[in-house]
């Protein structure tokens, strides 16, 4: 998807270092805008939940479903040690990514964890022989997949976020 839309590798972007997982959410954001800059007309539509259709929606859903349920991984927390990982996220330092829960992505690199494949399965349906049903083009899984990242991007974060605001409160 990055190759697509640079016309560049990522490693050679980023100087054959491999991007953490705050840069991979900013590529994705980068990339997404990109491709769905608005409703200008020409390009596509504003990728914003409200604007998807019904698939898309359920896709969006079941990533910030996912989100929330990852970012329910952190730890308990010292009152010292919330204050210091809330202020690194507000602040944007790509290092507090180390201390948080693993955000969910479609890679499929932990056994039973999302894949593309099983996206179209949970969302549009498995056939009788257990593959997918056809998807008659490759833009109808890309657009299933943007969604799921996007819902991933915008719920992980301020999940992450409410977490330490209430450890904080405690």
């Amino acid at each position: 998807m990055y190759s697509e839309t640079f016309g560049t590798p990522v490693g050679a972007i980023f100087g054959g270092r491999t991007l953490s997982a705050i840069g991979r959410v900013n590529m994705a954001r980068l990339v997404i805008e990109q491709r769905y800059p608005g409703d200008n007309g020409d390009t596509g539509r504003d990728h914003g939940p409200d604007r998807m259709t019904a698939h898309e929606s359920a896709a969006y859903n079941l990533g910030a479903e996912h989100a929330r349920a990852a970012a329910s991984w952190i730890d308990p927390l010292s009152e010292s040690a919330a204050s210091a990982l809330l202020e690194d996220l507000l602040s944007g330092d790509p290092a507090v990514y180390d201390y948080l829960p693993a955000m969910p992505n479609l890679s499929g690199e932990y056994a039973d964890e999302m894949t593309p494949v099983r996206l179209w399965g949970e969302i549009v349906g498995y056939s009788a022989d257990g593959g997918i049903d056809d998807p008659n083009d490759g833009d109808d899984l890309a657009s299933l997949c943007d969604a799921y990242e996007q819902g991933v991007a915008d719920t992980f974060e301020p999940e992450c976020e409410r977490i330490l605001r209430s450890a904080l409160e405690d």
